[in-house]
């Protein structure tokens, strides 16, 4: 019964090709109508999701828990994370300021702008949040530098600035003691100097000359959260909002020529990146796939004719599964825009078989209508069963939750049947108007393989396969999955440069964990309980933002402000000196450091400190042209920041009590939802760019509160549901394959014929991931259920030629051999293409899928005849 219907069904195809060849005309007319109608409805209804969340069904709890808590808390809605960077933190804080108050007057930005360090509240009461014996310390701090700052308030210049210390100077040389601190502020002003003589744009940084505390960083950081609105039906949802910033940035001189990065970086911004890094990508490779598939075809077939009939019927199968995946779909994910690539790699594949044994009829000396009717005899079943598998393979992912994979299977998967019908209808057509002149040339394959090595060899080619694919096994279980989609995305961007920056420090990882109570008792204990575990490196939760003691701190701001009274009265200031003063002073104390130090009046650490200013100051003294070396410049980068922060300490000593309610909504929003639950966050202690150490952190904190969602909670159980879904595709792949085999070819030799050369190719596959750390992602698993279709397509081609009652040495010599040759190269090189791709995920997909393929020919061309021969030989094969 089977085999009386794929003998009608092979008759079908033969009237389908028949009647397309006699109105060839009216077939390729009607073709082109159709296809710009298509191309005309891609292009004005096709969308781009780039929203990375929607790659998995909404249906899965962890989703669920994550976005009921992102409803929950509004305050963590669409934003750009700016992250402004400075040498120090006086010009990190200062550019900051700057920023968002443009920002904020900027029309077209229609969030909030949140910058914390600059909110009054924090300006007046961020002392309260050190501790005790640290504000003691600041105490004692500002009492030393009391002096040094009173005069500089009065003389906020270099003259004031070198008055001061060359009065400490004179006092040490009748004997007295040196001021506290006097070497560090010599060889602060000294290392500044020194970079501005090079050309630098260090500036001195009162925040550390007065802590008196290094920093572990060489640049400070600052962070601004800019809410924004998204598009995700362009090719960057973002993309305005990041070009405002940059702009607004540019305006205001925040660039790295003045010594400020202005960095984006967040979710949002990754996105709009990747989206703009994949597009490019898929464009390029789509452009190089088609080139490369361009010039396999004219190799393989050896007639421009041919080779021009081929691509047009695949770029017409292209327009018309594009059109389906917008018919049908809606949208493209960034995943699913592969698949131009992946119809150019398979879909060409049809054509090339379909249009070699067509040529290797007309060799034979039949007229072109008897060689299409006979091409399309025996390839019509073979080329349906390919593109069955090829489909199956694709299809297998539609009943797991990757929706970002379903996509595109279901795209590819109807494509292989479009590009089916489209080699049984258009390319016959284009066939018949464009005869050609045969030449005979030797069938590739028996240059590669000749007939004796299979005769001679096979059994031991054989053998040999399957005891490299048993020892394959052995690598399987270290096959990674690696599961962080922040690894797949393009480095060279701002966006993933930054992010990757900051989440190598914990302490500003933005990859936490958060869950919500109720309780403000539960909060207590967790923020009591978490900080013990290992993996845990602090918990934060509004709690936190109310410090303790702050009647007693309070008490403390208040003695220091007593003391500092001199410093902020300027009723007593001076008239700024002008260039010719500023110059007269540096020299005068240039030649002062120089006295001290050589009439011995310093000990030997002021000594070097002195020293190396006089030497740093020179530059400036004996310059008379260069505006670079200008005194006024060295007093900008000594003195610019200086009121400034005079201002910020005058505005800390202010500081008074404050309970919860008093906490600035931008933050309260951040800690608390909108329905008065609290929110604790908890921060990982290693760094969780690392696989291993964000799995530790998830499942640790989830041993002792499974309900907490986050980022990383997000990540590693979309990698499980990832896992679980290539799983079930290759299960559902091979199942239906091994299904399909058994029923069209009625032979469980021929099935295993095709099926172990197919799993020997998987096999190897995996064991390459291993050996050259290929671990496998999100956008690279298609790979696995693709081979299981890819590769079945290939043996399905070889053993039902061969039952035609040919041994392996006459079906060497067929065009058969010759076609899965060529499909193969061709499919390497569109699939290589995307191997050019920056966005990692998309290169990857490009070489493992080279490598299957490239396996995949290997098991067919060798391993299948070697089998063959093996089983003819013992009788356990039937011809048709």
């Amino acid at each position: 019964m089977i085999k009386e219907i794929l003998r009608q069904w092979d008759g079908i195809f033969v009237r389908i090709v028949r009647f397309c060849a006699r109105r060839a005309l009216y077939v390729i007319l009607t073709a082109i109508v159709l296809s710009t109608g298509i191309c005309h409805y891609v292009v004005n209804n096709a969308k781009i999701n780039s929203d990375t969340s929607d790659m998995l069904s909404p249906a899965l709890q962890f989703r669920q828990d994550y976005i009921d808590y992102k409803k929950a808390m509004p305050a963590f809605g669409p934003s750009l994370v700016i992250v402004v960077e400075a040498p120090n933190p006086d010009q990190a804080e200062d550019a900051a300021r700057e920023l968002a108050e443009r920002l904020r007057k900027t029309k077209d930005i229609k969030g909030p702008i949140k910058y914390l360090a600059a909110d009054p509240f924090f300006a007046k009461n961020g002392l309260l949040y050190l501790n005790p014996q640290d504000l003691e310390e600041l105490a004692n701090r500002l009492a030393d530098a009391q002096p040094l700052l009173a005069s500089l308030s009065a003389d906020p210049s270099l003259r004031g600035l070198f008055n001061v210390l060359t009065l400490a100077l004179n006092q040490m040389e009748k004997g007295g003691d040196a001021p506290p601190g006097l070497h560090r502020i010599l060889d602060h002003l000294s290392v500044v100097a020194e970079a501005r003589a090079k050309g630098g744009a260090d500036e001195l940084s009162w925040r550390r000359l007065i802590s008196g505390k290094a920093s572990d960083s060489k640049i400070a950081r600052e962070f601004i959260r800019v809410g924004i609105e998204l598009d995700f039906s362009s090719l960057g949802p973002a993309k305005q909002s990041m070009k405002i910033v940059r702009k607004v940035a540019e305006v205001a001189a925040l660039t790295p020529e003045h010594g400020i990065r202005v960095r984006i970086t967040g979710g949002n911004a990754m996105a709009t990146e990747e989206l703009g890094s994949v597009t490019t990508g898929a464009q390029k490779a789509g452009w190089i796939s088609l080139v490369l598939v361009a010039l396999m075809l004219f190799i393989g077939l050896g007639s421009s004719r041919l080779v021009l009939a081929t691509l047009i019927t695949l770029v017409t199968g292209l327009i018309w599964t594009a059109g389906f995946a917008i018919a049908a779909v809606g949208h493209l994910n960034l995943i699913s825009v592969a698949f131009a690539v992946l119809f150019i790699g398979l879909g060409v594949d049809f054509g090339i078989h379909f249009v070699l044994r067509f040529r290797e009829e007309i060799s034979a000396g039949r007229v072109q209508a008897e060689a299409l009717d006979q091409a399309t005899k025996e390839l019509g079943g073979a080329l349906t069963l390919c593109a069955a598998a090829a489909a199956i393979g694709f299809f297998s992912f539609l009943p797991t939750n990757y929706v970002g994979l379903a996509e595109l299977g279901l795209i590819s998967g109807v494509g292989m049947f479009l590009a089916l019908a489209a080699n049984f209808t258009l390319l016959p057509a284009l066939l018949t108007v464009m005869p050609f002149k045969v030449k005979l040339r030797q069938p590739l394959f028996r240059v590669v393989m000749p007939d004796f090595v299979i005769k001679r060899f096979g059994s031991v080619l054989a053998v040999g396969a399957l005891i490299i694919g048993v020892a394959s096994t052995f690598l399987i279980p270290q096959a990674r999955f690696d599961f962080n989609p922040l690894h797949l995305k393009d480095p060279t961007t701002e966006s993933v440069q930054t992010a990757m920056d900051l989440m190598a420090d914990p302490k500003a990882s933005p990859e936490t964990i958060s869950i919500l109570v109720k309780e403000k008792a539960t909060a207590v204990k967790l923020a009591e309980s978490l900080p013990d575990l290992p993996e845990v490196s602090r918990v934060v939760w509004l709690k936190n933002f109310v410090p303790d003691q702050q009647k007693e701190k309070a008490d403390m701001i208040q003695n220091i402000a007593f003391t500092m009274l001199s410093v902020f009265d300027t009723s007593n200031r001076k008239d700024p000196p002008g260039k010719a003063d500023i110059k007269v002073a540096t020299e005068e104390f240039q030649k002062r450091l120089l006295q001290v130090v050589e009439n011995g009046s310093l000990d030997t650490v002021l000594s070097v400190s002195a020293r190396r200013l006089a030497d740093a100051l020179l530059p400036f003294i004996l310059n008379t042209s260069d505006s670079k070396l200008s005194v006024t410049v060295l007093q900008d980068s000594f003195l610019d920041r200086f009121e400034g922060r005079l201002l910020r300490l005058k505005q800390s000593l202010e500081a008074s009590p404050f309970g919860e309610n008093d906490i600035p909504v931008a933050l309260h929003g951040r800690y608390v939802a909108r329905d008065g639950r609290y929110r604790v966050e908890i921060y990982p202690r290693e760094n969780v760019t690392n696989n291993e150490a964000m799995q530790r952190f998830v499942s640790t904190v989830r041993e002792h509160i499974p309900s907490v969602t986050g980022v990383p909670v997000v990540l590693v159980e979309s990698g499980r549901v990832v896992l679980e879904a290539i799983a079930q595709a290759s299960l559902t792949a091979l199942a239906f394959i091994c299904l399909l085999l058994l029923v069209i070819l009625r032979n469980i030799w021929d099935a295993l014929l095709v099926l172990l050369p197919l799993m020997l190719a998987a096999t190897w596959t995996v064991a390459a991931s291993v050996i050259f750390n290929l671990p496998f992602n999100y956008a690279n698993v298609i790979v696995v259920p693709l081979l299981l279709g890819l590769g079945a397509a290939s043996g399905i081609h070889l053993v039902m030629r061969s039952r035609l009652g040919m041994d392996e040495s006459a079906l060497l010599q067929t065009s058969t051999p010759r076609a899965v040759v060529f499909s193969a190269l061709t499919t390497i090189g569109s699939f290589g293409s995307l191997a050019v791709s920056n966005h990692r995920g998309t290169a990857s997909m490009g070489e493992l899928l080279m490598v299957a393929i490239g396996f995949t020919l290997m098991s067919t061309l060798v391993i299948l005849p070697a089998l063959m021969r093996w089983l003819d030989r013992r009788g356990l094969r039937q011809a048709r």
